[in-house]
């Protein structure tokens, strides 16, 4: 059964091409497929985050082979 989620993923990256390709490869070892990696940026040194995010940065930086995915969260079966 089909059924599309999201979540923010965190991981060492040097292009959005390179974190599309690294979500790709978590995604699969899980069975999943990826529809699409939005707003595949650099952490902005001004920005703010949930408390979630702002752990899931703190293990990235501390692990630079780290992909890390927060809560995932799906929609609704209709």
């Amino acid at each position: 059964m089909f059924r599309p989620a999201f979540s923010v993923v965190t991981t060492w990256a040097v292009s959005p091409e390179e974190f599309r390709k690294k979500c790709i490869r978590m995604v699969e070892s899980y069975g999943w497929k990826l529809l699409g990696a939005e707003r595949a940026n650099p952490v902005p040194e001004d920005g703010e985050f949930s408390e979630e995010v702002e752990d899931m940065l703190e293990r990235t930086r501390a692990n630079p082979n780290a992909i890390i995915y927060g809560t995932f969260y799906s929609y609704p079966v209709m």
